[in-house]
């Protein structure tokens, strides 16, 4: 999708809630276009302000921004990135990784990786299935 932009003057001259609205969309597409493709959240030390201010926003904007692409907040946003980023790595690892190599290179902290991961799965590392998405086997 391409983007189209307008000048600041041109901005300026339409009514307030279209240039919120027209902000508001830039924004969104800046936010995913710089997830997909500079991948911020392998960094464990990302904050909402240091997001915002990569994007050029302030994070009030930048939380409408979150709330409105993925329906949650800005950790539940990061960690959906982090576990796809955690999938991805053990799955091109075919297995052969352990959770404090999984954790680190998907940008969690090894202090919260076990906690976001069950509250995200309802499961421990150990009981997920990397395979398949989905429970595992206890072992």
């Amino acid at each position: 999708m391409e983007l189209t932009y307008i000048t600041k003057e041109e901005l300026e001259g339409l009514p307030q809630p279209t240039q919120r609205q027209l902000r508001m969309e830039a924004i969104c597409h800046a936010l995913i276009r710089y997830f997909e493709e500079e991948e911020p959240y392998i960094d464990p030390a990302l904050t909402a302000r240091s997001l915002a201010q990569a994007l050029g926003t302030n994070t009030n904007y930048l939380a409408e921004a979150i709330k409105r692409v993925s329906g949650t907040k800005f950790h539940g946003f990061v960690d959906g990135y982090r576990f796809n980023k955690a999938l991805k790595i053990n799955h091109d690892s075919n297995g052969y990784i352990t959770s404090q190599e999984l954790c680190t290179q998907s940008g969690f902290r090894s202090t919260t990786f076990y906690r976001r991961f069950r509250e995200h799965t309802g499961l421990t590392p150990q009981q997920f299935d990397w395979g398949e998405g989905e429970e595992g086997e206890e072992g």
